[in-house]
């Protein structure tokens, strides 16, 4: 009996490494946690696969009921993360103030519904980290960089920059012109993910149905005629933030094809911008 016992717990180890080495090599782990960190749980998983080899071996040891359970419950879990549909990827974002929309509609993160026809088409030149379109040049940036940009005075009236995200509205918003560009910023995972938004301004806000993804194209403004508090809220998020010195002054504005992996996981401070 002791054997079998111990012959289960192996194997529940064995795959517990297993799912994680999956998990690390799989095009699905950043819907979990930051890219960077795939190789960390590759090795964890490898060591986890290889210690199932001594749990089997280990003939003083006695195996508790409450270990494998825990295992077992784990797994469970596990394999429901990832077979079952998730609300961050097949439906879209609330509004910034957590209003319903009946008229959204959802691109799917997950490739489910069809993508949009690629923005800027027309562009005369595209690199890494500039956009030429009618003549100018636009610094490729997303929302969280150009959010510390802002706040580091890096950012001056008049700069030219593009983002790309999410479209969140609300009726103050709309009454000024405004749209919001969101991202989710996650630095390890969910449980510490952050929504970032810019405001841009546009001349009909109802061109831009909330949850689609648009490429904004601009210059920076001074902020004006916003709404004293803007309730921001951000799905996915346990708190968001919005920059209230500039607003992005829409020259072009498009919906456009949701990028592979639209939640951001790098902020960097100098050109080519992790776009």
């Amino acid at each position: 009996m002791s054997a079998l016992a111990r012959l289960l717990q192996a194997c529940l180890v064995a795959a517990t490494g297993a799912f994680m080495l999956m998990l690390a090599a799989s095009p699905i782990y950043w819907r979990f946690l930051n890219p960077k960190y795939a190789w960390l749980t590759l090795s964890a998983g490898g060591i986890i696969a290889l210690l199932a080899l001594a749990v089997l071996l280990d003939r003083s040891r006695t195996v508790r009921a409450s270990e494998a359970a825990g295992l077992v419950v784990f797994l469970l879990l596990a394999g429901t993360a990832v077979t079952l549909p998730n609300p961050f990827y097949d439906v879209v974002p609330s509004g910034l103030s957590g209003e319903e929309y009946a008229e959204w509609t959802t691109p799917g993160f997950d490739g489910a519904a069809e993508r949009a026809t690629p923005a800027f088409d027309d562009a005369q030149e595209t690199t890494d980290s500039k956009i030429v379109l009618d003549g100018v040049a636009f610094t490729k940036i997303n929302v969280a960089e150009l959010l510390t940009a802002e706040q580091d005075q890096r950012a001056r009236a008049g700069d030219a920059f593009v983002v790309q995200g999410q479209v969140a509205r609300t009726p103050e918003l709309d009454a000024a012109g405004y749209i919001a560009v969101t991202r989710l910023f996650i630095v390890c995972c969910f449980a510490d993910a952050a929504g970032v938004a810019y405001l841009v301004d546009v001349n009909d806000p109802q061109q831009f149905p909330p949850g689609s993804w648009v490429h904004a194209a601009g210059t920076l403004a001074p902020a004006s005629g916003l709404p004293d508090k803007i309730p921001l809220s951000v799905p996915g998020a346990l708190s968001a933030m919005a920059g209230d010195t500039f607003v992005l002054t829409g020259h072009r504005v498009a919906l456009g094809p949701m990028p592979d992996i639209p939640f951001l996981f790098e902020v960097r401070y100098q050109e080519p911008y992790a776009y």
